[in-house]
């Protein structure tokens, strides 16, 4: 028999760690080689994930609650954590991610904004 409190606690753990390797590692966006990356990636993605879930779930609301924080979830990481939304030279790399479709306004690239939104919202927090 297993620990009652293990089989509550493995399914956690296990999204803890699942979240960023289908964000970063399944979609190609890092090497496997880089795996020593999730002692950083699991609290980022996975302490999002872990407290959308839970929070949707106690609440007992559905998927659509968990579309909406996921894309809160999105926005934040990416705006004020990563800070690639408004950035025009993330970590100085010269990638130039907002230059296509880019609203000088607003300080954003339109196609870079859908990516990354779309990227965390589906891949991130939702799969």
């Amino acid at each position: 028999m297993s620990n009652p409190a293990f089989r509550r606690v493995a399914p956690a753990i296990g999204l803890l760690f699942v979240a960023p390797l289908v964000a970063e590692f399944l979609l190609g966006n890092l090497p496997i080689k880089l795996l020593g990356a999730l002692v950083i990636l699991a609290p980022l993605y996975g302490g999002g994930a872990l407290l959308i879930r839970e929070s949707v779930r106690r609440t007992g609301r559905g998927w659509p609650s968990i579309i909406v924080l996921a894309f809160a979830y999105a926005v934040l990481e990416e705006a004020y954590t990563t800070q690639t939304l408004f950035n025009p030279n993330y970590l100085h790399l010269n990638l130039h991610l907002l230059d296509p479709a880019y609203i000088p306004a607003l300080g954003i690239g339109v196609w870079w904004t859908i990516f990354v939104l779309t990227l965390h919202t589906v891949w991130s927090i939702s799969v």
